[in-house]
């Protein structure tokens, strides 16, 4: 097996001579290098940098983002998806300002507090901004230990993740945490990748046991397939007089809480009858006095657990009925961006409310 000291100096070597060029990377701001490893949480670096970079020049400290409105908050995480971390972030700042005096906590026990961190956040965090002798293990690092040492154990029980945290810190350099950290990340997005992994230029591809048998396809181990739950969306488009359309806000604790969307109904199957659908919004909205729907557009959208399908109706209402429904918020098709809203209906919103009201 090979040692942590010839570990560190072959990551170490790997690194230097295979810069990333990421705007988070070598930073000591401790709120910035927070609100990069929340952003990374199951997303790409890559999609990350411009939600990043304007998310710091709009929010540039933890007093701000305490008092940042929802609204604003959910405008600038607009399209990044797991929304959830967006008001774990603005919680934790508040607690912060409430609690430590507006100052980022000096230490690990004290970050794993925080609403929305967890170990591999907390070890980041602890590393990067104050050189903390904590290895963070994500699922780069979690596929590079994986492979490496053909680890058959998978990274879903809590037994078997604080295994691969005790593995990583036994090899990690206390010395330099964060740059150990950094490089294990670096290489397993670059080299160790999910597939198609570039073994050939890896800097341990003379310790690593799955390279020389030949399986490295085989680790790490594969989760298990979730079942993605379907749902059906159905969005109705209304206008008022003045041209302004009906959004309402998502107030469930579901998926998209706190976005705004056109008003909607679920329903459990793909394609209900017009008569059931428009019934149902009544029933979901009693002032609302529909005479007809017509089918515009759909579309799909998967997410972690869900697949999300859409359609997209005009609603007709009755002649009689001069006021939509006092459940909306009524907004001109060139204030929508002002708002947050889910990328299905932002696409939509794009492609066909714009180009009929322009």
């Amino acid at each position: 097996m090979i040692s942590a000291k010839l570990f560190q100096k072959k990551l170490f070597d790997w690194y230097h001579s295979n810069p990333r060029d990421l705007p988070w990377i070598g930073e000591t701001n401790l709120y910035r290098i927070w609100v990069s490893e929340i952003m990374l949480q199951q997303t790409r670096a890559e999609t990350v940098i411009p939600f990043y970079k304007k998310f710091i020049e709009e929010v540039p400290d933890i007093d701000a983002l305490a008092k940042l409105s929802d609204q604003k908050l959910m405008q600038l995480w607009q399209g990044l998806g797991f929304y959830r971390r967006a008001q774990n972030l603005k919680a934790a700042a508040q607690d912060i300002v409430n609690h430590h005096n507006s100052r980022f906590p000096l230490h690990y026990h004290e970050i794993i507090r925080l609403k929305g961190i967890g170990h591999y956040t907390a070890a980041a965090i602890a590393s990067f901004g104050y050189s903390l002798a904590y290895a963070a293990v994500d699922g780069n690092v979690y596929r590079i230990l994986s492979r490496m040492f053909m680890m058959d154990r998978a990274f879903t029980s809590l037994t078997d993740q604080q295994f691969y945290r005790d593995l990583a810190q036994s090899l990690l350099d206390p010395k330099n945490p964060g740059l150990f950290n950094q490089a294990m990340m670096n290489l397993g997005a670059s080299v160790c990748t999910p597939k198609s992994p570039n073994c050939e230029i890896c800097p341990f591809n003379a310790y690593c046991l799955s390279y020389h048998r030949g399986s490295v396809s085989v680790y790490p181990p594969q989760k298990i397939k979730i079942s993605l739950k379907k749902r059906f969306f159905h969005f109705i488009l209304l206008q008022n007089s003045k041209g302004a359309l009906a959004i309402e806000q998502r107030k469930a604790k579901d998926i998209w809480n706190q976005l705004y969307q056109l008003p909607m109904v679920e329903t459990g199957k793909k394609s209900p009858k017009e008569a059931e659908l428009a019934k149902l919004f009544t029933k979901k909205y009693p002032d609302l006095s529909l005479k007809s729907l017509q089918l515009i557009n759909s579309s799909d959208q998967k997410l972690s657990h869900q697949h999300i399908q859409a359609f997209f109706y005009l609603g007709f209402l009755e002649p009689s009925h001069t006021k939509i429904c006092k459940a909306f918020h009524y907004v001109l098709p060139k204030n929508l961006k002002n708002f947050a809203f889910p990328n299905i209906i932002v696409v939509f919103c794009r492609e066909y409310v714009n180009s009929k009201t322009e």
